[in-house]
């Protein structure tokens, strides 16, 4: 799912776009942190969700293909706020 994420502008504006995060509540450490009672991956619209995909973003950058060539940039870089 990280890949589909960091490979995906438009994925990303289209979670922005409706206030949507990712939460991977998929370790044990996470699970006991946010309370979950079964491994699985959170998408919604609550605060740390948001964050945790930013974050993901931000470190990950967008992979971008123009040619034959790969980039990556920083999810600020074109982004209003």
């Amino acid at each position: 799912m990280r890949q589909k994420f960091k490979a995906s502008k438009e994925l990303q504006q289209f979670m922005r776009d409706r206030k949507l995060g990712i939460l991977d509540e998929t370790t044990p450490d996470i699970m006991a942190k946010t309370g979950a009672t079964g491994a699985h991956w959170h998408i919604g619209p609550d605060q740390q969700a948001v964050l945790n995909l930013e974050k993901l973003i931000a470190r990950k950058g967008t992979k971008l293909q123009n040619g034959g060539t790969i980039k990556y940039t920083p999810f600020n870089q074109d982004r209003e706020e």
